[in-house]
């Protein structure tokens, strides 16, 4: 008897897992921010219920001038941006893109980095940052603030530091780092 049950069981499972429906809760619906937020304007993801939780992340992409972009306003100075992708706790895989003013004689951020951050499903995560020089040229280290963004990051707060290495000739870099974030 517990045989036949163990081979029903699995067969259920195998069917199921050969279903071209990828989701087992039915097709992906997309609805707006509008339709996210409750009758009483609340975000639904918060629940009143803001948590803080420790927050790791990792990194790695490329940076160089931005040509497109005008903000944030860097006068005479070159606007550069670092882009790239990675995977931190509470983000899963995620987008990056991080903005600021770069002193052309040094090649160093001379305004605050300005970081959006996209997970997966489109929430995004924003911050604000300083870079702090090491004693070693290809290494910086990145303080970010986390000031909110959008889904269930609607509200967040809290802060991470980041070790950066970077190659000058190629523009590549990698980050990785720990903090903590309240959402």
């Amino acid at each position: 008897m517990k045989k036949a049950l163990l081979i029903l069981l699995f067969s259920g499972l195998f069917i199921t897992a050969c279903n071209d429906d990828t989701s087992l809760l039915g097709p992906k619906e997309y609805i707006s921010s509008v339709e996210m937020m409750g009758d009483d304007g609340v975000n639904p993801h918060l629940n009143g219920k803001m948590v803080t939780r420790p927050f790791k992340v990792r990194s790695q992409g490329f940076l160089g001038p931005d040509f497109t972009s005008t903000e944030p306003e860097c006068g005479e100075a070159p606007l550069f941006a670092a882009i790239g992708e990675g995977i931190a706790t509470h983000l899963g895989n995620f987008d990056v893109t991080i903005k600021y003013c770069v002193d052309i004689s040094t090649g160093f951020p001379i305004s605050s980095l300005y970081a959006v951050q996209i997970a997966a499903n489109g929430d995004e995560l924003y911050s604000m940052g300083y870079a702090v020089p090491t004693m070693v040229p290809t290494e910086v280290i990145h303080y970010y603030d986390y000031y909110g963004g959008s889904g269930r990051f609607e509200e967040a707060t809290g802060s991470v530091m980041l070790y950066v290495t970077f190659d000058p000739v190629t523009g590549a870099w990698s980050a990785r780092g720990e903090g903590e974030i309240t959402y």
